[in-house]
């Protein structure tokens, strides 16, 4: 079964993220900073050390297709988790951080 979820891409690694799910089973974890700067967050990726840090807009957060095994996780590999449209997907990436905790 497949269903659809709004999720946003480690542009380090590429793994894709549900927005709901986190924290994750892999230590990454996306904050919600709507309270502080509107609908924006953040996502800490494990990929790198220390982890990596990326700066979402709510508006640059996608729908995309996500196997069960995903969905169970919470995230997955582009196999895993698809984009829905056939069109280029632009960047979703807002910004970086140069490491953990230094929103830029």
């Amino acid at each position: 079964m497949t269903r659809t979820r709004l999720c946003v891409e480690c542009p380090y690694c590429g793994v894709r993220y549900i927005v709901s799910a986190s924290p994750y089973s892999n230590g990454s974890h996306l904050i919600n900073l709507s309270n502080t700067f509107g609908e924006e967050y953040v996502l800490y990726c494990t990929c790198a050390r220390p982890s990596s840090c990326s700066r979402w807009k709510s508006t640059d957060i996608h729908r995309y297709r996500i196997s069960q095994s995903a969905h169970l996780r919470g995230y997955g590999s582009s196999e895993e988790i698809s984009t829905v449209s056939n069109k280029p997907r632009r960047s979703s990436l807002f910004s970086t951080c140069a490491k953990k905790g230094n929103l830029q």
